[in-house]
């Protein structure tokens, strides 16, 4: 448990590391920033300065220890693997400095490739947590966490094992993404949810099926 707060608080000062850009950018940063952009990468929204460079990295160690606190209270995590603890730990971090470097490249006026740069988290996010899925013991926080996998341990290794592998396809489709058209891109996107997405649901639903029978 030692070591989970010490990766918390080193997390914890990633996810501030846009603070520190930021006022290192300070004079050159416009008082108003592109704070979101649309599914086009059209910028579509602004903030003040102050809110970017220090609101939303404040913000993320919120959500940050709030998430931790919350995983670190569910009793089926006592036992958890620690490379599954750990790995979320990350995600915030991960999210933090990658909008915050975005935003900040826009206020310089640098062109921003949003929707590439999403495309490419998101698949190498999911990917990773593909990998570490099948490691998963069961429990409410952290997971594939529907009724048929919470009921039964089986159900929850075996759709656990199935979801590694569909999450990695997924994000491996994602990633593709990046580098085609938007029309094209589109297109991908849906079917790559679909099978992280229905895909363990439908398993885990026959999977339950089947054990009754």
């Amino acid at each position: 448990m030692n070591k989970i707060k010490k990766t918390l608080l080193w997390t914890s000062a990633v996810t501030l590391l846009p603070m520190v850009s930021g006022l290192v950018l300070w004079n050159r940063l416009p008082d108003q920033m592109i704070s979101h952009w649309g599914p086009d990468g059209t910028p579509d929204d602004t903030a003040s300065k102050w809110f970017v460079v220090f609101g939303l990295p404040l913000l993320m160690v919120a959500l940050q220890w709030l998430c931790a606190w919350v995983t670190m209270r569910d009793p089926g995590n006592r036992q958890q693997n620690r490379k599954v603890l750990y790995l979320p730990l990350w995600i915030v971090p991960l999210i933090s400095i990658l909008c915050g470097g975005m935003m900040q490249a826009a206020g310089l006026g640098l062109r921003v490739p949003v929707g590439r740069l999403v495309f490419l988290l998101l698949g190498a996010l999911f990917v990773v947590v593909g990998n570490y899925l099948p490691k998963c013991s069961p429990n409410r926080t952290i997971g594939i966490k529907i009724k048929w996998t919470l009921a039964d341990d089986g159900n929850w290794y075996a759709t656990h094992r199935l979801a590694g592998r569909s999450w990695c396809v997924g994000g491996v489709l994602l990633a593709l993404c990046a580098f085609l058209p938007d029309g094209i891109s589109r297109w991908v996107m849906i079917p790559a949810i679909a099978i992280m997405v229905v895909v363990p649901i439908l398993y885990s639903w026959q999977y339950d099926r089947r054990r009754r029978r």
